[in-house]
């Protein structure tokens, strides 16, 4: 009989759930639609990536996907690496601007960070300094 780890370390792909999903591994894309359907009535995602995302063309991918399971989709692919607080403003502003309902982080760290500090700064209307918040994030995350 198999055992349960050797039944994982078999998987071509990873769902981590804590406490919104992290999709890893080969047919991520195509996983979306259904992690989406799990999170609810949301119709609008923001995508944020880099610029590299977009010229591989994945992004386009990318919307392909969300735009056969009727979802409509925008990015945001100003990101760099160790994302700024200018930089999280400007995702702010686009979630502002076209009242999306989700975010994904789509790339490495970089578009990963940027997509949670915004969509954490916009849902939670922080009037305070976004340095702080980020630090005193990292503070309870460690």
């Amino acid at each position: 009989m198999e055992r349960e780890r050797d039944r994982l370390i078999k998987r071509e792909n990873v769902r981590v759930c804590i406490p919104r999903y992290l999709q890893i591994g080969k047919g991520s894309l195509n996983e979306l639609p259904e992690i989406i359907k799990i999170l609810g009535s949301i119709k609008s995602l923001l995508i944020v990536t880099d610029k590299q995302m977009v010229a591989f063309g994945y992004v386009k991918m990318l919307q392909e996907v969300l735009s056969k399971a009727g979802l409509k989709s925008d990015v945001f692919d100003d990101t760099v690496p160790d994302p700024t607080d200018t930089v999280v403003l400007q995702g702010i502003k686009f979630l502002e601007k076209f009242k999306n309902d989700a975010v994904i982080g789509f790339g490495g760290g970089s578009p990963m960070d940027t997509a949670k500090a915004s969509m954490l700064n916009a849902t939670a209307k922080i009037t305070t300094s976004i340095i702080k918040f980020l630090y005193v994030e990292l503070i309870v995350l460690f």
